[in-house]
């Protein structure tokens, strides 16, 4: 079996779900925002499934719009991710922690020495999702009136890496996850809606939809393609071929495409992106559900999956108690751990130390 190739997943954590309407759920309490024991708790049930890792998303500000959109909706980059990960190592012993954090706005020794604090008090459990950040309010947060070009942010960031590398070299520990020949893993995002029968899921799905407010909804496709005043176009009409910005170009790209392939409306659009901002949602029993990660990863698609629970904790604790089961008697993931650092649950090797 130890030959054998296994999904990897990730538990990918938002605040109380992933869904824009989460926070309305009947069966999902808001204030969990703010509890270390939500996120606790979560890692936990993530260790009993078995998952490789969690992963915290996270942005360095708080969005901008008109007041009216900002107090519908529930903000999940409340907390700060490294915190977060300190206090559910505390409570686990072998899933990894990932947390996000941008290249743009945090000098690299700062990145560095945080990064491998947690690291070793975890047991070599860590691991970072860099991004470069893609707002002009995560800018104006550092006394900078609007953000870096693209260009410039991620030519920063190849320079970033390249000192973050060199400062935690600078000590030969076995301490960090990072692609040097070993090679990458590919891990989409995924949401599942999971029900014990099409239907179930379908309507599970729906009720979360007939919760989406259209002010959050059209707000956020807004964000993403560059804020745009979407009062000068018809909702019921062809979305525009709008320009490119500084912002998320991949999304922006994403969306606009995606659009443009199914001859989607401004609305068809926004109630699409506001599930799970462009990563695939997925409808059905946990066989089918199962299924349908099954054909990716055989296919070579994908090395596994981040899971986005539509709701938490309920969603995470549905896939991992019927889904991950399913997985597992199809030979496809693990049913115990077989090791102990976030690198060993990846199969990539130890990296050598440039200077030694």
């Amino acid at each position: 079996m130890a030959n054998v190739r296994q999904l990897k997943l990730g538990a990918f954590l938002l605040g109380v779900g992933h869904h824009l309407s989460a926070w309305r759920h009947p069966d999902v309490d808001p204030n969990n925002t703010f509890r270390i024991s939500h996120f606790q708790n979560l890692a936990q049930i993530a260790e009993a499934a078995h998952f490789d890792m969690v992963f915290l998303a996270d942005n360095v500000g708080m969005p901008t719009g008109p007041k009216t959109m900002m107090a519908r909706g529930l903000n999940p980059y409340y907390l700060e991710p490294l915190t977060v990960l300190a206090a559910m190592s505390a409570v686990t012993q072998n899933i990894g922690l990932i947390a996000t954090v941008s290249t743009t706005y945090l000098p690299p020794f700062h990145l560095a020495r945080k990064f491998a604090s947690l690291d070793h008090l975890s047991g070599g459990r860590v691991g970072w999702n860099l991004v470069t950040s893609g707002t002009d309010w995560e800018a104006q947060n550092f006394n900078l009136e609007q953000q870096l070009p693209h260009q410039k942010r991620y030519q920063y960031a190849r320079e970033y890496v390249d000192v973050v590398k060199g400062l935690w070299d600078s000590w030969e520990e076995d301490a960090f996850i990072f692609d040097k020949e070993q090679g990458l893993v590919f891990m989409p995002g995924v949401m599942p809606f999971i029900g014990q029968s099409e239907s179930e899921a379908q309507e599970k799905f729906e009720q979360l939809q007939e919760l989406l407010d259209p002010v959050i909804g059209l707000g956020l496709l807004s964000a993403f393609l560059g804020h745009i005043d979407f009062s000068q176009y018809p909702l019921d009409g062809p979305v525009p071929d709008f320009p490119s910005t500084e912002g998320w170009q991949s999304r922006q790209k994403l969306f606009l495409d995606l659009a443009k392939r199914e001859s989607l409306t401004i609305r068809q659009l926004y109630q699409k992106v506001s599930v799970a901002r462009g990563h695939r949602v997925v409808i059905g029993t946990p066989s089918t559900v199962a299924d349908q990660l099954e054909e990716w990863f055989q296919h070579e698609a994908a090395d596994g999956f981040n899971i986005l629970a539509p709701t938490l904790p309920y969603g995470l604790a549905e896939f991992s108690h019927t889904v991950i089961p399913e997985l597992q008697r199809r030979g496809l993931f693990r049913t115990s751990y077989q090791e102990n650092t976030l690198r060993g649950h990846l199969g990539f090797a130890k990296p050598g130390n440039q200077f030694a």
